[in-house]
């Protein structure tokens, strides 16, 4: 069985908690040769696990207005809804991984990942509810016609428009108060986006 490194690891820091680590980081290791080895574009400008959805309360007002959104923060420790439905999507095959970007499978039930699929379905709703909570707390009506969208910067692709992702970011910024580590959102807006197409 291949698995990569980020696979790896999620392994690792699992273990380690199982056995009374703790708050142990991964990152804190000191490795020989100067640390846990990584490339520059794995770690973002944020250098933390901090996550949050931005939900634009109105589409009907200026997309770049910060007073606009609301920002809802996202577990991603280990055992959180998020960091379960990251390491299903992560064992999905391939080509299912790309099917799901674009459309949902139309024989879902006889799909042969169907019950990993399922699981990444229920986290996904069990995530997207907490969003409606939140929401229904800031006296945000959720319904039918309500005009609140979800915030992306990357997925899915067809929406997001590369030339204006370091204004997004602007945006992300000035809402949540930091900035978000890059393939953390990459990859969060990957795993949701591909669930919201499951959850139909």
């Amino acid at each position: 069985m291949k698995i990569n490194r980020k696979q790896l690891r999620r392994m690792i820091l699992k273990e380690f908690k199982k056995m009374g680590g703790g708050d142990f980081n991964i990152d804190d290791i000191n490795f020989p040769g100067g640390g846990y080895p990584q490339e520059p574009q794995e770690r973002g400008e944020g250098g933390s696990n901090k996550l949050h959805q931005l939900i634009r309360i109105d589409s009907g007002k200026d997309y770049y207005d910060p007073s606009n959104y609301i920002a809802i923060p996202i577990k991603t420790g280990v055992g959180s809804l998020y960091s379960n439905m990251a390491e299903e999507y992560d064992v999905l095959d391939p080509n299912t991984k790309e099917e799901l970007y674009d459309i949902m499978p139309v024989n879902l039930k006889d799909h042969p990942e169907y019950g990993i699929l399922m699981q990444i379905k229920e986290g996904y709703r069990q995530i997207t509810n907490g969003f409606i909570g939140k929401l229904e707390q800031e006296g945000i009506t959720v319904g039918r016609f309500s005009s609140y969208e979800y915030f992306t910067v990357y997925h899915p692709s067809y929406v997001n428009d590369p030339a204006e992702v370091e204004k997004k970011f602007e945006l992300y910024q000035k809402v949540t108060g930091y900035s978000v580590e890059q393939a953390l959102l990459i990859d969060y807006e990957s795993v949701m986006h591909a669930a919201s197409n499951l959850h139909g």
